[in-house]
This record gives C-alpha cells, structure tokens and sequence, in this order.
C-alpha cells in the first residue's frame, strides 16, 4: 500500500472561512469521494470544483454550512453537496469557497423557506 501523503501548514497559518488548498489534480473527469478525511479542525474535503482539481480542503468556522459539491453536479438543491448532507436552513450561514459557480435552480429567496 502507498504511503498517505500528508498536508502541512506553517506553524503561523490561521486559516480563514473559505480558504482552500487544492491536493488533487486531474485531467479528463473524475468521480467519487472519500470515505472520511482526517486532518486539521474545520477542514471539508470539496470535490471537482475547479478545471482541472479533483479535491480541495475548504476551511470553515463551526456552524457554517459548506458546499462540497460531494454528490456532483454543482447544484445548490442537492442536499449531498453540503456539509452534513443538508441544505443550508434559512438561519443558517452558507460558505461557497471560490473557483468556481454553484447552480442555483429554483429562483426563491431563502427567506421564503
């Protein structure tokens, strides 16, 4: 088995809600995910969300709701695209990491419910 290669930050980074660190390139398409991702606190594994990278971590502060786009397609409505596998709730804050666009499909306010 290949050894793991691990990620690692100077002792001084504190990162900030949306940084990203690309660790996965591709050419041509990609698919699937991870089972788990260990590492630093507030890190979420994002999938395909740029040409060309296949996994990003994305950093974000509790309670942030984040999108993955973990089930594909970059859709705002697919609940497997967010952290937790929910969508974001009305009181709720959203973090899109940048780089990319997200599908809105349904035009509504999210105060509407």
């Amino acid at each position: 088995m290949a050894p793991v290669p691990a990620l690692t930050f100077p002792v001084a980074y504190t990162p900030a809600d949306g940084d990203y660190v690309p660790f996965l390139t591709r050419t041509g398409t990609s698919s699937g995910t991870f089972t788990s991702v260990s590492g630093a606190t507030g890190f979420s594994a994002g999938y395909a969300l740029a040409t060309g990278e296949a996994a990003r971590l994305i950093y974000a502060t509790p309670g942030l709701k984040t999108f993955t786009n973990a089930a594909g397609g970059l859709t705002w409505e697919t609940a497997g695209n967010w952290t937790g596998s929910t969508l974001p709730g009305a009181s709720e804050l959203a973090l899109i990491s940048s780089g990319y666009a997200v599908n809105h499909l349904f035009p509504r306010r999210l105060a509407d419910g």
